[in-house]
């Protein structure tokens, strides 16, 4: 059974393990969800030893920027953001994720969605959110 998780500190207000496992269940998708609450974002590297099903996590505060620094490969995207929300691990080699950053993705859909119209980049000059200027 593959594995997908969360990584993030304080994951108590997450909704993403209910969400996916509902989800899986639903769809009949062979898969687990796991909250991994982490201090540091370079626990993820025993996570992934640790759990060898392990095929994705989802990134949250407060390790979007700094989990970038143990990764081997990051997209165009999440290197022009400075941030990753999610992390594909490659396995056999254990050596080597991708970590991506899916809020421009889901911004180009729905570009695509309202007749190819540009969107509209705002950012303040104070963010609340100085890991994804994305939210703000």
């Amino acid at each position: 059974m593959k594995e997908y998780g969360l990584i993030g500190h304080p994951l108590g207000h997450s909704f993403s393990k209910k969400f996916f496992t509902d989800k899986f269940l639903r769809e009949g998708i062979d898969a687990a969800y796991t909250n991994f609450d982490i201090t540091d974002a370079r626990m993820l590297l025993d996570i992934i030893q640790e759990h060898p099903d392990l095929v994705g996590v989802n990134c949250t505060i407060p390790h979007k920027e700094s989990v970038m620094r143990i990764l081997d490969d990051i997209s165009q995207e999440a290197q022009e953001i400075g941030a990753v929300n999610v992390i594909k691990i490659l396995r056999p080699n254990q050596h080597i994720w991708a970590g991506l950053q899916t809020y421009r993705i889901q911004q180009r859909h729905h570009w695509f969605q309202t007749k190819h119209r540009p969107p509209i980049e705002r950012f303040p000059q104070e963010c609340p959110y100085p890991w994804n200027r994305w939210s703000c």
